[in-house]
């Protein structure tokens, strides 16, 4: 499996779990089995923001060559949504040393 395991049990998050945390602006995502927090890496963070700000030049190059009008807008949030759920498979997540 592509998705991060818990540090403390080695239990794997759920793929939703790491999808909401990052619609959510970034919570933790908490451990089902030990009820551990994880939080985001920066790294993650930024490459996280890159994906879905870099996603914005491929469909702004076919809108301005063809006239596509609100397909635009319709192809870009088809891509941020398969984005978003590629977006477990590089995020990666730390305990908080207590």
């Amino acid at each position: 499996m592509f998705v991060q395991k818990c540090n403390n049990c080695h239990k794997h998050f759920k793929w939703v779990q790491i999808v909401k945390s990052i619609w959510k602006g970034y919570q933790p995502v908490i451990c089902n089995n030990c009820n551990t927090e994880h939080y985001i890496k920066r790294s993650s963070r930024l490459l996280v923001a890159l994906s879905f700000g870099l996603s914005i030049i491929p469909i702004e190059c076919i809108v301005s060559n063809f006239e596509v009008g609100y397909y635009g807008i319709l192809i870009y949030l088809i891509l941020v949504t398969v984005i978003s759920f590629i977006a477990p498979i590089y995020t990666r997540y730390n305990m908080k040393a207590k």
